[in-house]
């Protein structure tokens, strides 16, 4: 029996997400194929400096890579409702957040 890895990142789901496929690492980052195919594939483990890079190419924050994106648009709908809910509160009304990466799909959808 062979032994299942767990997934600790979610750079194919983000990528998928996003419309992007494993050849805009090399095309859009600049990545060699190599190094493309390691980080792809998950023969290379991450780093700190790889996540910030990834993160800022797609516009998220580094922490939500390590989550599937369901989950980190989730949170974000959660963290909005809550300042929704605080701002109705002190009767401020909301305009959202001026400093959260978008997360819009590639093409505008």
């Amino acid at each position: 029996m062979g032994v299942v890895q767990e997934e600790d990142w979610y750079l194919r789901a983000w990528l998928a997400h996003f419309g992007k496929r494993q050849a805009a690492l090399i095309n859009e980052l600049g990545w060699d194929k190599a190094k493309a195919s390691f980080v792809w594939n998950g023969r290379q483990p991450y780093k700190r400096s790889l996540v910030n890079e990834v993160a800022r190419w797609l516009g998220i924050r580094p922490f939500e890579l390590l989550m599937h994106p369901r989950d980190a648009l989730a949170l974000r709908r959660l963290r909005e409702t809550a300042v929704m809910i605080a701002a109705e509160e002190d009767g401020v009304p909301w305009e959202g957040p001026d400093d959260e990466p978008t997360m819009r799909r590639a093409g505008g959808r």
